[in-house]
């Protein structure tokens, strides 16, 4: 199979029309758009002269921070298509976490959305990707898509970058490299060749029977081997479309499903069962099949989506070094089995023992694999090379495993050839598909002043299969607490890595030895704490059930949405109450559920700037008895974030947030409105970059020039 991606998307093929549909950008992009495959040759093409003028190095690592969206898809195929290495970023991560992957992949460039070297309307994401970049002396440059015209450009602080000579690729060229993490803590960088993804893309049309009738929504991160290869191009193959939101959302995912027409989607087990806790879609979805991938799925939720969506559910087996998909069960009438992965798909798939005998079936063993999507190695680590495959030239395997990829996933096959998982030989903590090493975090733990000793491990977690769960040993004196940990890992490390749970403790078991044993630390504290899982699963339960019911009445203005795929942090927003100096405004909340949720207040703030009494003008701290003490259980998501548009028209400025907002309330209240008016249309408004500071001209009554500065600023 020698081929490249330029080869496998946009080669005549049987049925082939390049004015076909090929990228769809829905509502919830803000700029809907349809670019069919035609245009899309034509962007890439764009981005190849403009890489081209820059006179990298056939094989140059070209790093991004970018959203799902059309630029990430141009500037990923127009990369490997000249010979580049792509290198995408999640654009969430941590200056720190950024400084590593580039220096670790030896970038040459970073590409960043447009906005951010001047810093205008930028993610912190991406100005923590050029802070990182700018520190290792990586050049930085913006990509800028402008879809009504069908025009693409890279530029930087001196302008448009002029045009190149594009080069061209061969299949055994890298074409992207990710980084998958270790059980030794430094994450494995895994490069894949042109010849890889074309292997993978090719395995997954065929085993799902892909043609150009088909359409996918894409909900997984294109930064995520998941998403870019499944969801992406292995549809671009089959000469189908793709529908890319910039984020999955519960509450729009099923109208803007059934309104592109889409068919059939991919996504982590976590996912599917927020979208069953959904009210179902009206009209139901035309869907061909739902896939699953990247952590276990259990057979309840199989079963829970056959019923409810009355279409096959297809659970696969994957991973980054073998350019994701290995196994899969396939359409009807091939058989599907709940709790297996599966058969192989285009791969060997093997049970060996430690030396590479392969075992019997019904026997468990280290899960192999080998074929053409499979890497070759990891980059420049020799020992993760030899611990990972089996060679004859050194771990003396039997020539039949040779080549043969470890995954370190433990697991039989039954009497049908179906690959049954059961546990995992390595350490790496599955966070809903994300890999998590403990050692990262552990190293991260151990840098905060006051912590003696740290160990991280995986949680059993019903929505995610696992998350993150550390124990820390304080030095003598020191005062840290769970909180105070999580906070100073923020600057650290990416949310999801963070602990969800830390037990504080004296001492952390060890072996006779002195050695700590990650799996006993984990069963000393983690079993006696799920002997208490019920309140767990009824915050877990009634959490969901709330996400639905926001999501399920539109009328009130309200809606909730997860950040980070996760329904325990939430930004809620609400329209402003009409006839207040608030009509017409959008707001954003910040929202917290603790663990003793609902017996335990919701810990909410203003994420929007508002001007008001009981609200802080800096924090978005919000002083309201009901998230105090006055706090019961018979509150709700829905009923708090009505409370909150209630709170807006109703200031109580004798018991306030914001003492001088106060002050502005009692001593001057029409002043007062039109103030809070003012920053209604600046913060709240939808249109918000047509409104500066000269727009603020209303001087709050007894408030000097430099507190009036401070409350009429934009920033």
């Amino acid at each position: 199979m020698s081929a490249t991606l330029k080869d496998y998307l946009f080669s005549p093929r049987n049925g082939f029309d390049a004015k076909s549909l090929a990228i769809q950008l829905p509502a919830s992009s803000n700029r809907p758009a349809e670019i069919s495959y035609e245009q899309l040759q034509s962007l890439i093409r764009q981005l190849e002269q403009q890489l081209a003028s820059l006179q990298l190095p056939k094989g140059a690592v070209v790093s991004s921070s970018l959203v799902n969206n059309a630029e990430f898809v141009t500037l990923f195929l127009a990369t490997a298509q000249q010979g580049f290495i792509a290198a995408p970023l999640n654009p969430n991560y941590k200056e720190a976490e950024v400084e590593f992957y580039l220096d670790d992949t030896k970038s040459q460039l970073l590409v960043v959305p447009v906005g951010t070297l001047q810093g205008k309307g930028a993610s912190e994401g991406a100005l923590a990707a050029a802070a990182a970049a700018k520190k290792l002396g990586v050049r930085t440059v913006e990509v800028v898509l402008d879809v009504e015209r069908m025009q693409i450009k890279l530029c930087d602080t001196n302008g448009d970058l002029p045009k190149g000579t594009p080069q061209s690729s061969v299949p055994d060229d890298v074409a992207l490299v990710l980084h998958t993490s270790g059980t030794t803590g430094r994450p494995k960088a895994v490069p894949l060749t042109q010849k890889n993804l074309c292997a993978t893309m090719h395995n997954i049309q065929d085993s799902y029977a892909l043609t150009q009738k088909d359409k996918t929504f894409l909900v997984m991160p294109l930064f995520h081997v998941h998403g870019l290869v499944c969801g992406l191009l292995s549809s671009l193959h089959a000469g189908g479309a793709v529908v890319i939101p910039p984020r999955f959302s519960a509450a729009s995912f099923w109208n803007e499903f059934v309104d592109t027409h889409a068919n059939w989607y991919t996504a982590v087990p976590t996912i599917h069962q927020i979208l069953l806790s959904t009210p179902k879609p009206d009209p139901m979805p035309t869907l061909r099949f739902i896939r699953s991938c990247s952590s276990s799925l259990s057979p309840s939720t199989f079963h829970a989506l056959e019923d409810a969506f009355g279409t096959p559910v297809l659970e696969a087996y994957a991973m980054t070094e073998a350019a994701h998909q290995m196994t899969t069960n396939f359409l009807p009438p091939g058989k599907r089995k709940p709790g297996t992965v599966g058969l192989g798909a285009g791969v060997e798939v093997k049970i060996l023992d430690d030396h590479g005998v392969e075992l019997p079936v019904g026997e468990n063993g280290e899960v192999c694999v080998r074929g053409p999507n499979v890497t070759k190695g990891y980059l420049n680590n020799e020992k993760a090379n030899r611990d990972s495959f089996f060679r004859t030239a050194y771990n003396n395997c039997p020539p039949e495993s040779d080549g043969f990829l470890r995954t370190g996933d433990q697991g039989r096959k039954d009497e049908d050839d179906n690959l049954v998982l059961t546990g995992r030989i390595k350490e790496l903590i599955n966070r809903s598909g994300e890999k998590i090493s403990p050692l990262e975090i552990d190293s991260a733990m151990l840098m905060i002043s006051g912590i003696q000793e740290a160990v991280s491990f995986a949680i059993p977690d019903e929505m995610y299969g696992e998350k993150v769960g550390a124990v820390v040993v304080p030095e003598h004196g020191a005062d840290v607490n769970q909180k105070s940990i999580q906070d100073a890992l923020s600057d650290k490390l990416i949310k999801f890595k963070i602990p969800e749970k830390i037990w504080i403790t004296d001492a952390i078991p060890k072996t006779a030895t002195g050695k700590i044993q990650r799996r006993n630390v984990a069963k000393a504290f983690v079993d006696p704490f799920f002997s208490h899982t019920n309140m767990s699963n009824a915050r877990m339960k009634r959490v969901t059930r709330e996400i639905a019911a926001c999501a399920n009445d539109s009328e009130d203005g309200i809606t909730v949405e997860m950040i980070d795929e996760s329904p325990f942090h939430l930004v809620g927003t609400f329209s402003g109450p009409v006839e207040s100096p608030f009509d017409q405004g959008v707001f954003k909340v910040d929202i917290v559920v603790p663990e003793g949720y609902p017996f335990q207040p919701l810990q909410m703030r203003f994420i929007t700037k508002v001007y008001h009494p009981n609200i802080s003008s800096q924090s978005g701290a919000i002083c309201l008895d009901i998230l105090k003490d006055q706090w019961t259980p018979i509150y709700t998501l829905k009923s708090m974030l009505l409370s909150l548009r209630s709170l807006l028209c109703s200031p109580e400025p004798n018991d306030p947030q914001d003492a001088e907002v106060a002050k502005h309330y009692i001593n001057d209240f029409a002043s007062y409105e039109e103030t809070a008016r003012i920053w209604t249309a600046i913060y709240a408004s939808n249109d918000q970059g047509e409104k500066t500071a000269d727009d603020c001209t209303v001087y709050p009554a007894d408030i000097d020039a430099e507190h009036n500065k401070k409350f009429t600023d934009v920033i």
